[in-house]
């Protein structure tokens, strides 16, 4: 009888498993601007329309309603236009189901693959992996909170009300993660995917798809308070390091949880006037110190990226810019293949 051997290979130049799964299905340049077109229509328009309908019975009749809009349209402040916050929000999060409902359908009609390749190219998602990387970005966070709150006590209001914070609560768990999840699959999943497979590369998606994430929260009212210059910084960083993971992790899984945690603890946690997310957090800080907060978000992203890289083993960092060779559909091939030869 021959002895068992255990051949490893190592591929150098082929896609990671993430980028052949994209590989699957119609790809054609046609096919990938239909599905942008639809999705955004599906989110920007006909997502909209929850929310626009919501403001329209809200808002004051008179005089009032010019006014009323304008100050809404300004900072994305519900009240302004007599909406409860949490109803507002509520219908804000329904637009980005539509999009995710636009993506899904596309993805079946028009590129015809599953899915969940947007996700993952396993047999199933990790979903332990989302539980982590949420786990940990959320607890960077408040570590990152308390020392705040140590040095500055009094730049922290706090706002509980159990009526008011429950509901937010179960809309934060479970709600805010569709508006999470769509940005996910739509940039770190789909756009990466397919800038990657044109590229050929993947140092381009990483930073593409970095940059168009920052460039999709230009008309936040974050940045209509402190600048585009340093909150760009905070969104193409996040979105940096969002992609590394992806990248290093060969699937969205840990970016999805590090996402939804992030927004979740936004809203529910710390909030502040100019704020995206308008909600009765825990606490309200009356002053932000955005540089300081964006050089403490950059270094948290820094300390994340090498924990998970402490925990799951990743020590291949040519992952980020290893050329991609789309010549090959073997969607199961990988960096560290196992083959067992009897």
């Amino acid at each position: 009888m021959q002895e068992n051997k255990k051949v490893v290979m190592n591929i150098k130049n082929t896609p990671s498993r993430f980028f052949r799964a994209a590989m699957q299905g119609e790809n054609g340049f046609w096919s990938y601007v239909a599905v942008i077109v639809v999705v955004l229509l599906g989110w920007q328009l006909v997502g909209a329309i929850p929310l626009m309908i919501g403001v329209g019975i809200a808002v004051p009749k008179g005089e009032e309603t010019e006014t009323a809009l304008a100050e809404f349209a300004e900072g994305m402040d519900f009240a302004a236009v007599g909406l409860d916050p949490l109803v507002g929000l509520v219908l804000l999060i329904a637009s980005f189901g539509f999009g995710i409902l636009a993506l899904w359908w596309m993805m079946r009609v028009v590129h015809k693959r599953p899915f969940k390749t947007l996700i993952t190219p396993r047999a199933d998602i990790d979903y332990r992996k989302i539980l982590v990387g949420a786990g940990l970005w959320f607890g960077l966070m408040g570590i990152y909170e308390i020392i705040g709150y140590i040095i500055d006590p009094d730049n922290y209001i706090l706002n509980f009300e159990l009526s008011r914070f429950l509901p937010l609560l179960l809309i934060a768990l479970f709600l805010l993660p569709i508006q999470t999840s769509f940005e996910e699959l739509f940039f770190r999943g789909y756009l990466m995917q397919g800038i990657g497979l044109a590229a050929k590369n993947r140092w381009v998606p990483l930073l593409l798809t970095s940059v168009i994430f920052g460039g999709i929260h230009y008309f936040n009212p974050e940045v209509q308070e402190y600048g585009a210059g340093i909150m760009m910084v905070n969104y193409i960083g996040i979105g940096l390091m969002l992609g590394i993971i992806t990248l290093m992790d060969d699937g969205l899984e840990l970016a999805l949880g590090v996402h939804a945690a992030n927004n979740i603890y936004g809203a529910t946690m710390v909030t502040f006037s100019a704020s995206a997310l308008k909600t009765p957090a825990l606490f309200t800080i009356k002053e932000l110190d955005v540089h300081l907060s964006t050089i403490a978000v950059l270094i948290a992203a820094v300390i994340f990226i090498f924990l998970l890289a402490k925990i799951y083993g990743w020590n291949d960092w040519s992952r980020l810019y290893r050329p991609l060779d789309t010549s090959s559909s073997d969607i199961f091939a990988d960096e560290n293949t196992e083959i067992q030869k009897l």
